[in-house]
């Protein structure tokens, strides 16, 4: 399922047995793969997009990934120094809301390239930078879907607010398809943090939104160092 993850969060492309078993040299044959995969297939996990014999990840595998395959120890190289770096230029100690929740959207924006997102519970308003991450992801062509996502965040900010703040119990909470009821779609992840900033009493929300297929691993482990940064010294 993992090999399954990685291939179509790279490509975008279907997914066969055959083209697992070259890429990635599993000792294994195509026969045993396939089987494998009709497994998976079975429990929900990977599904049929068309007539070939490709599959692609569902929402619920990409849900059962994240909850119970991914790793905090995956081989992921981060720029930790260049993530801080970039922090701390862009905030430049400036402990105005407004500017810190826009400077904060675009600095994870930027290290994940995705759509960045910055709230907090004293604005009603929601931050976003990157927006054309989402228009270059091809998983939206549909032009209905994009403008329910920006309804959603511009005009829905106290049903967002009360939707993010309750699921905040983790360092990363990852919400997938149909988790994120408010966007009336099941296209959108979010992958969002917070921090508590004490000195001015105000609780923040950041993070990401993107497609179903988000590369999960990548994006946790950023916006994880990114909170550490940002209670250690806000």
């Amino acid at each position: 399922m993992e090999l399954i993850i990685r291939e179509y969060t790279e490509n975008a492309h279907t997914v066969s047995s055959e083209g697992l078993r070259k890429k990635y040299n599993l000792p294994m044959s195509s026969a045993t793969l396939r089987n494998v995969m009709a497994e998976l297939e079975g429990a929900g996990y990977i599904s049929h997009i068309h007539t070939s014999s490709g599959r692609v990840p569902t929402p619920e595998g990409f849900r059962y990934y994240v909850d119970m395959l991914m790793s905090d120890q995956e081989d992921l190289v981060v720029d930790y120094e260049y993530i801080y770096t970039l922090i701390k230029k862009a905030l430049n100690y400036q402990y105005q809301i407004e500017n810190m929740l826009e400077e904060i959207s675009r600095v994870v924006s930027s290290i994940t390239h995705y759509m960045g997102l910055g709230m907090c519970s004293g604005r009603e308003r929601v931050f976003f930078s990157g927006t054309h991450f989402i228009f270059e992801q091809p998983d939206f062509e549909d032009i209905v879907v994009l403008k329910n996502l920006f309804q959603a965040l511009e005009e829905k900010y106290t049903d967002l607010w009360s939707f993010v703040n309750k699921g905040m119990d983790k360092d990363v909470k990852v919400f997938i398809g149909k988790d994120i009821d408010i966007l009336r779609s099941r296209d959108f992840s979010l992958a969002l943090s917070s921090f508590d900033m004490n000195k001015m009493n105000e609780r923040i929300v950041f993070g990401v939104v993107g497609p179903v297929r988000m590369d999960y691993s990548s994006v946790v482990k950023k916006l994880k160092r990114v909170k550490e940064y940002l209670e250690d010294n806000f």
